[in-house]
């Protein structure tokens, strides 16, 4: 079996995600697929969180709908079970967090422990993630000696969950979008929000089109980096 990682969704999204089978099955065909979802406690939650009636079969790939559901700050497994025509039987299964942003501060618990679940998110993210290098570009610093300002850059050595998020339009079809969604531990990096970076990954340099600090609770988890 398979394990990833999606990433995360707030109670209020819905979009498509897929288990990707075309790299083990080959040549052979999907007959039959089966997806399930549990919470961190082992409660079946697939009829609350996911809609059978919008899953289909592209290829190699399975397309599932989640709903505007879940329970906020919990983690999800999901488990997708595919027979093919050859009477294979393949098994993959991916971590989803649901987290809202932002928590009101009279909801959250003075008993969470946010900086725990921080550390959690960055083992997650090490664990399932790419080594790639974040470039901070910090602009007019001053040099004392040549009495002169001058761009400097500092490098962060760091990994990231890469994710192509399926989307559905107006018309009801899906595609893939055309950005790529770069999952960072909040851990050793600073404010994303309030710098100048780029990505280095692969010999590729992406740029931020879109940051999103996923912060419950007022304590930064991770951010979601839409990168071109």
């Amino acid at each position: 079996m398979t394990t990833g990682y999606f990433g995360t969704k707030q109670t209020t999204e819905e979009f498509y995600l897929q288990f990707d089978f075309s790299g083990d099955i080959g040549s052979d065909t999907i007959s039959t697929a089966v997806v399930a979802i549990v919470d961190s406690s082992g409660s079946d939650t697939t009829a609350a969180m996911i809609d059978d009636t919008e899953q289909n079969i592209d290829g190699g790939a399975v397309n599932f709908w989640m709903k505007k559901a879940g329970t906020n700050n919990t983690q999800y497994t999901i488990t997708c079970d595919i027979d093919t025509s050859s009477h294979e039987h393949y098994t993959k299964s991916g971590f989803l967090w649901v987290v809202d942003d932002p928590v009101p501060a009279a909801a959250v618990s003075s008993t969470t422990s946010w900086t725990a679940k921080q550390n959690t998110a960055k083992r997650l993210i090490d664990k399932f993630g790419d080594a790639m290098t974040l470039i901070l570009e910090s602009h007019n610093v001053y040099n004392a000696t040549a009495d002169s300002y001058s761009a400097a850059e500092t490098e962060y050595a760091t990994r990231g969950v890469l994710t192509n998020p399926t989307l559905r339009n107006s018309a009801g079809e899906y595609a893939k979008s055309d950005m790529v969604r770069v999952l960072l531990s909040a851990n050793d990096l600073p404010n994303l929000e309030s710098v100048d970076f780029r990505i280095e990954y692969g010999g590729q340099i992406w740029h931020p089109e879109r940051i999103v600090s996923l912060k419950p609770g007022g304590t930064v988890l991770m951010y979601s980096v839409d990168v071109k």
